[in-house]
């Protein structure tokens, strides 16, 4: 999320009547379910391992899928018994996520597009 600073123009203290519209950050529940939920939309999460297996590969798109996988699985299992993730384990998620996604569209499993989870934490 990008939050616009004040250009020069406007005056440092806005008017009682125009407040400031500012959304307030997600939990890190909620966080990691946005990135869970983008993972699942944008990667092949789940493909069958011959759509996956290309013989000749930049990386191992299978072992990385399925890395994921376990990891996003292990997530939601932890979010649905109860576990608040810190965002330490947010960021690492969707380190881990973005890389694998460049393997994936580098190994042409994917349209070549901005990595979804850049997007999610904007």
């Amino acid at each position: 999320m990008n939050i616009s600073e004040p250009s020069i123009s406007e005056p440092s203290n806005p008017e009682p009547s125009s407040p400031e519209i500012s959304r307030p950050k997600p939990s890190g529940r909620v966080a990691m379910q946005q990135l869970l939920c983008a993972i699942r939309e944008q990667l092949p999460v789940g493909a069958p391992e011959a759509d996956l297996c290309q013989k000749i590969c930049i990386g191992c798109p299978k072992k990385l899928m399925s890395y994921l996988e376990q990891e996003v699985n292990d997530w939601q299992r932890a979010l649905d018994d109860g576990e608040t993730p810190k965002l330490g384990d947010i960021r690492q998620l969707a380190r881990a996520a973005r890389k694998i996604h460049a393997v994936i569209e580098k190994n042409g499993l994917l349209m070549p597009q901005r990595s979804p989870v850049s997007r999610t934490l904007e």
